[in-house]
């Protein structure tokens, strides 16, 4: 997993910021993986806060364990989904979507909520 990477790289190296994080895993995480570019700066953004967490819970328990992503998922930024005929669209490459039937709970609760990121995980 992407994210997995990111914060195996991150915590090694002590990479502590954003901007720090993008320039040193970037080109990395892009080369060696299929990913679409936005799910990997996605992931990088995951990751800095996953490390942000652990490294406050590291100061109270020096035990901690570093995170570990087990279940996948992608969070979507308002700017990559769209809601079309009940299906929730999103790019995996360029000109190239995946559909996800939506119930009608779950559209009901977008169409009440504001614009903003949403994370798609499997159903188990």
């Amino acid at each position: 997993m992407c994210t997995n990477e990111a914060i195996r790289i991150s915590d090694e190296k002590n990479l502590t910021s954003r901007n720090a994080m993008h320039h040193e895993l970037y080109k990395h995480l892009r080369d060696n993986s299929d990913f679409y570019a936005k799910y990997v700066y996605d992931s990088i953004s995951i990751a800095k806060a996953r490390l942000k967490l652990y490294r406050a819970t590291k100061k109270k328990y020096p035990n901690a364990n570093r995170p570990y992503m087990k279940r996948d998922m992608i969070t979507l930024d308002n700017q990559t989904y769209k809601i079309i005929d009940n299906h929730l669209r999103f790019p995996i490459r360029a000109k190239q979507y995946i559909y996800i039937k939506l119930a009608s709970y779950v559209l009901q609760k977008l169409e009440s909520a504001k614009l903003g990121s949403i994370t798609v995980t499997p159903k188990n």
